[in-house]
């Protein structure tokens, strides 16, 4: 447990960083969700409404705003496991506290779990605010559409947001591990995530081409 703890406070920054990041950004996301909701109970009262145009042609309400909103969210796993898993054991060898905890281990894997898990779990806890809220803003601008069965915003909402930041935090946690210097896992966790951020797009791509 202190292993842990002592994880939690050397990484505050990071997580305090991607703490204010999913805040605002399910914040946003929520109040959005619940102002199209608020739209679309007024269309259904009242269909010749001003704000029911879009709703009776295209089926959605203020999509263009919800593209935007759900198209920042959809950074999110990538910033956060950057931030939280490149530093993560970096930060450790750097400061030579890793070189203390080692010879009192076990063995350096149970250390690595014990310094790991917490800090990528508590991540990934905040990574599903903005997933949920970005789940109810897509739910509710198309009302006939179901976010779970469908391809369209595909990872930029829901688990998969959850599913990527943790993919992202193992690169990170990894190249931390590998390097031992906390600004050059930084750099090559972005570059690592950069490069999959690419291919899950170009593989996205892919599965909607008929």
């Amino acid at each position: 447990m202190s292993a842990a703890l002592v994880a939690l406070r050397l990484h505050r920054w990071s997580l305090g960083a991607l703490a204010i990041l999913c805040l605002v950004l399910a914040a946003v996301a929520a109040w959005l969700a619940w102002d199209i909701s608020a739209t679309v109970a007024i269309c259904n009262r009242d269909p010749e409404a001003v704000r029911c145009t879009e709703l009776a042609t295209s089926g959605t309400v203020r999509s263009q705003d919800v593209v935007k909103v759900i198209g920042v969210v959809g950074f999110v796993p990538f910033i956060g496991g950057v931030l939280v898993g490149g530093p993560l054991v970096a930060r450790e060898v750097e400061l030579r506290t890793a070189s203390l905890a080692w010879p009192m281990a076990i063995w350096r894997s149970l250390w690595l779990s014990r310094v790991a898990v917490p800090v990528i779990a508590l991540g990934a806890v905040m990574t599903a605010l903005p997933a949920a809220a970005s789940y109810l803003l897509v739910a509710s601008y198309a009302p006939a559409m179901d976010p779970l069965r469908t391809f369209e915003h595909f990872g930029q909402y829901g688990p998969a947001l959850v599913i990527r930041f943790l993919a992202v935090a193992a690169v990170g946690l990894l190249v931390g591990t590998l390097l031992g210097r906390t600004l050059p896992a930084l750099i090559a966790s972005a570059a690592g995530a950069l490069i999959l951020f690419l291919m899950l797009s170009s593989t996205t791509t892919l599965w909607l081409t008929p």
